[in-house]
């Protein structure tokens, strides 16, 4: 459907689902260039396992997790599209309101 934005390692699309015409975010990052950077700081890359356990609850603050998986070259990460959009653009639109926690 089109993308919403991009960064260092890869970029995220805005995907709607064939049959029930559901909006969901698909983050695919590039492995090599996360081996690489992370090999060069000694540090491991695990925002995969991160999302997994903290977004599969039922917490108001996050998006919700749909799933994760990975080919040859790329990790995805599938998630449901937050309504006010990410969190810059969030914090740009309202910058008189204080968020909660």
């Amino acid at each position: 459907m089109g993308k919403l934005g991009s960064g260092s390692f890869g970029s995220v699309v805005l995907s709607r689902h064939n049959y029930s015409g559901m909006k969901f975010a698909i983050k695919s990052i590039e492995k090599v260039k996360i081996e690489n950077a992370f090999v060069r700081n000694n540090q491991k890359f695990c925002e995969l396992q991160i999302m997994e356990e903290v977004c599969r609850g039922e917490c108001p603050n996050l998006v919700e997790l749909i799933e994760t998986f990975a080919d040859e070259t790329h990790y995805y990460i599938v998630t449901k599209v937050h309504p006010e959009g990410d969190l810059l653009k969030y914090l740009i639109k309202n910058k008189q309101r204080p968020l909660a926690e």
